[in-house]
């Protein structure tokens, strides 16, 4: 049988490209995600009092949390209305935060707010892990109701007060199936107005808080949100081994094909 040998271009061309996905594999870079909550801690928030128009209501303190051993506070607010509402970690649902509110009525003619709020105090870090994060990553089990938050937020605090930072995520999808909210690095800006994307590399974060921000919605409004995890990683991104890796295959067979 006579043997079928690759002409010096396809074996120049196919050396590049295998050439190129051992540097991109090389530079890839390493998993340094942190989970900041995956609740499997039980916590519940109960109203504590009533004033004017608000409800007050005391935070629920978990010590320990996550990768970031932080001291977790669960609240929740509301201002000109009454709410019928539930907020808890894993007693719900094993292992979600679950927030659900069932309609309000409003005791005042400005504004009705309501939010629903998970903080993280922690030790100073670098939530980068030497740049290897970009981005919070929140895993919903579902999200489900007649309408959506105004937003969802994210606020994160270094050592000093100058150091706070938000950022908003705004027509959160309503599934009953689970998926994953990407918020960038870049997407923060200091709180109040300022220059945008902080470097989060340089920064020693302290304070983590997430929370749904409802501003007037419908009286009778039918809303629940299960959270799986909250986490610190990359952004997903298709994997250069896989893009390359396919390149390779299909200069394999051209290659066959084109001695």
């Amino acid at each position: 049988m006579k043997s079928r040998l690759l002409s010096p271009f396809w074996q120049h061309l196919l050396a590049v490209v295998v050439s190129i996905v051992a540097g991109l594999l090389g530079l890839a870079p390493a998993n340094a995600e942190i989970i900041v909550d995956d609740f499997t801690q039980p916590a519940e928030v109960t109203e504590i009092s009533t004033g004017v128009g608000t409800m007050s209501f005391k935070p629920v303190i978990t010590e320990h949390v996550g990768e970031l051993d932080a001291t977790r506070e669960i609240y929740f607010t509301a201002s000109l209305t009454n709410p019928v509402w539930s907020f808890d970690s894993a007693l719900s649902t094993p292992s979600m935060l679950s927030a659900e509110l069932q309609g309000h009525t409003r005791t005042g003619s400005n504004s009705a707010i309501i939010t629903f709020v998970s903080s993280y105090t922690f030790s100073p870090i670098d939530l980068t892990e030497n740049g290897a994060n970009n981005a919070f990553l929140i895993d919903f089990a579902s999200h489900e109701g007649t309408e959506p938050p105004l937003f969802f937020r994210i606020l994160a605090r270094g050592s000093s007060p100058s150091e706070s930072f938000a950022a908003f995520f705004f027509n959160l999808p309503i599934s009953d199936t689970p998926f994953t909210t990407v918020i960038p690095f870049t997407d923060f800006t200091l709180r109040g107005g300022g220059p945008p994307a902080p470097d989060f590399s340089t920064l020693r974060l302290t304070l983590l808080t997430i929370d749904f921000f409802f501003l007037n919605p419908s009286e009778n409004i039918q809303w629940s949100a299960e959270l799986d995890r909250i986490r610190i990683g990359r952004i997903p991104v298709p994997e250069p081994s896989s893009v390359w890796l396919g390149m390779v295959g299909f200069l394999v067979l051209a290659c066959a094909r084109h001695p």
